[in-house]
């Protein structure tokens, strides 16, 4: 069974912007590195912030001990109690961010099944199908090493599923279009939460190749539909 838990060489940091932990690698925050793609929430320098908010805070509790009278729970001035700024401890297992990396590898096995399947239904694209497929094995050689490096394990076990494909070849293109799409929403999410500058850079390569795939096979699947017109 899989925990999907983080290796002990990353941290999670709160991100203000996109209100959630993101993983980031040691105590460093890679976020502001130049070319980072603006899809992914940009990092706020979070210790000067937590650093001003100590002082200020240190100075409002010296002004409440100077006007609060003994005995007295209430803050002065009539002011409500605050909650905290901080949000609560990060949730360190399962982290989201594993578990996403290890979903986007089963999925792209999936695909190479479902590539693998469409031209047993048909071969009218078979050297297309075939870069396809060839193109689906690096990103998840990829995705597989972008698991290791969150997880701190060696590569999940597949879940051995695959995606029901029609008998007729046109339909079977539109479903595993649809299913490019349902992974690719998967990775942008996964970049949101990784603040890693290699993994970035290797998620915004398989975020384009998918893109691409996702196009080429709608460009097919119309194609086909013509071809049966």
């Amino acid at each position: 069974m899989n925990n999907d838990n983080l290796s002990d060489n990353h941290n999670l940091i709160y991100d203000n912007v996109g209100e959630q932990y993101v993983v980031s690698q040691g105590k460093s925050d890679s976020s502001s590195y130049p070319g980072r793609d603006p899809r992914l929430a940009p990092r706020p320098e979070i210790r000067q912030e937590i650093k001003k908010q100590n002082i200020f805070s240190k100075i409002f509790q010296n002004s409440q001990s100077f006007f609060k009278k003994p005995g007295s729970s209430r803050p002065p001035f009539g002011f409500p109690n605050r909650p905290p700024n901080n949000p609560s401890h990060p949730p360190y297992k399962p982290n989201y961010a594993v578990k996403l990396s290890r979903e986007i590898y089963n999925d792209f096995d999936m695909l190479i099944k479902a590539y693998k399947d469409l031209l047993k239904i048909s071969n009218e694209d078979e050297l297309k199908i075939n870069n396809l497929e060839n193109q689906m094995l690096i990103l998840k050689a990829t995705m597989g090493n972008i698991y290791r490096t969150l997880s701190g394990n060696t590569l999940p076990p597949l879940s051995g599923q695959k995606i029901d494909l029609k008998d007729n070849y046109c339909a079977s293109l539109y479903i595993i279009a649809e299913y490019l799409e349902f992974t690719n929403e998967k990775v942008i999410k996964l970049m949101q939460a990784v603040s890693i500058q290699s993994i970035d850079r290797q998620l915004f390569i398989i975020n384009a190749t998918l893109n691409t795939q996702e196009k080429t096979v709608r460009n097919l699947y119309n194609e086909c539909r013509l071809r049966r017109d």
